[in-house]
Parts: structure tokens; sequence; C-alpha cells
């Protein structure tokens, strides 16, 4: 399903093939652990919580993979743990869940008591979230059916390069791939480093990747042809006449 690499508003394509759960770690700067699954499956609710037994959700097989605690509702370090889990960025899984971002630093923002020692995070607001959460946690792959495997800027160029080249295809090298995404001059070489130090490409770049590498998959330099024209159009209409030659977009006042 994901990649190496990650808007809300933006609906995801209706068919995306075979996907996979990737690794922890995924696009994940900061995430804080789990709580371990022996810590809390193997306790009993408090009386006041009684009603369905932890040992009669257990019997249904999903609960059985699932990270996030059964005896306590669903927190922001779940939501936190949930979405490293997945491995998908902080855009996708505001996207998942259906929330805004501000909603997202809500539900993760972290809490410290009067000596300034972490407090443990607050129950998610929201029990939609809440439900939804489990949900996909406990079927990640209803998750991978949402949100594609987002093809990275190098292979993207990648399959540029192996198009043949004509006129009509303009130049295809570092410089102008990164000009092509409504980037810099110099944003397409740091995409094609081997070794690569950011946390990967933004969410609206992950997009125009995707639709591009399909459209070319596709129909091959066609569709590149008819992306570079709107390119060029879209800088000659923000004052830059040769977008080849440009070293980056104009900015706008």
């Amino acid at each position: 399903m994901f990649k190496d690499h990650r808007t809300s508003s933006l609906l995801p394509p209706r068919s995306l093939g075979q996907t996979r759960i990737p690794p922890c770690g995924h696009k994940i700067q900061k995430c804080r652990p789990p709580t371990p699954l022996a810590a809390t499956h193997g306790s009993e609710p408090s009386p006041q919580r009684s009603g369905l037994r932890i040992t009669e959700v257990m019997r249904y097989r999903p609960f059985m993979n699932s990270i996030i605690p059964i005896d306590r509702p669903v927190t922001g370090d779940d939501i936190i743990a949930l979405r490293d889990r997945l491995g998908i960025s902080v855009s996708d899984m505001t996207w998942l869940l259906g929330i805004s971002a501000a909603t997202w630093g809500e539900i993760t923002r972290e809490r410290k008591d009067d000596e300034g020692n972490l407090k443990p995070s607050a129950v998610v607001a929201d029990p939609t979230v809440a439900l939804l959460a489990r949900w996909l946690d406990a079927h990640v792959d209803d998750a991978a059916r949402l949100i594609p495997n987002w093809p990275s800027p190098s292979e993207l160029f990648r399959l540029l390069e192996s198009l043949p080249a004509t006129p009509a295809m303009g130049p295809i090298d570092r410089k102008r791939l990164g000009l092509s995404l409504g980037r810099d001059a110099t944003t397409g070489s740091r995409w094609l480093r081997p070794t690569r130090t950011d946390s990967g490409t933004p969410a609206n770049v992950d997009r125009l990747v995707y639709f591009l590498h399909t459209a070319l998959g596709a129909r091959g330099a066609e569709a590149w042809i008819e992306y570079r024209r709107l390119a060029l159009l879209e800088a000659n209409l923000r004052g830059e006449p040769n977008l080849d030659t440009a070293q980056g977009w104009p900015q706008t006042k």
C-alpha cells in the first residue's frame, strides 16, 4: 500500500490494486510507542465499565492483532500509534479520520502537569473518530484500500527517462523535474539523492506525482506532453516566459 514516503480534502483514486502495509517508521518524525498488548488485553474492565466483557471482545479474531487497548477509551497516543502502524503521513491520517489539521493537533497535543512532567494523553473527544480508529486498527487493509502507494519523484523521473526523447517532451533532467512539479530548480536534485535526509515530499507533490505516474503508465509520452503544456501555461501566466530556463516559480504578490 504505502511506500516509504504521504490532503485531507482530496478524494483517493477508486481502484488502487494490490497494497501492503509497511513496517513501523514510515515517514514518521516522532511517534510514541503503543501500549503493549500484554499490558492491556489481559485485564478486566472496571465494574462501572461492564457490559461487554473483554474476554467476549477478544473472541473476535481481528482484535487479537490490535494495538489500541480494549480496557479504556481511545486516546491521542493511540491515534499516534495507529498512524505509526499504518505508516502514513499526518495529512493522510487526517484525511483517513475525516478530521482537520486543527483537530489533529488537539488530539495529539502533549500535556504536562504543574511540575512539567508529561501527562497521559486525553481521551479522543469525538466518539466517531475513536470508533473509526478502532476499526482501522483491527482492519488495516481497509486503510490500504483508501490510501494509495504514492510514487516518488525519482520513480516518475525514471519513467520519464524511459520514454523516447522528442522536442514536445522537452528537456528531462533533475532541474526540470523540480520546476515541472511546481518547485525550484534545486529541488529535483534533492529528491533524486540516493540517500535523502529530508522526511519526504509534501502531500500535494505526492498527489501530483501519483496522477502523472499513473497517466504516463497508461498513455506514455502523450500524457507528459499534455502536462508540460499546462505547466508552461501556468508559469507564463505567473510571469515566467520560459520555465525550462527558470531558477524557480515567480513569487505571487
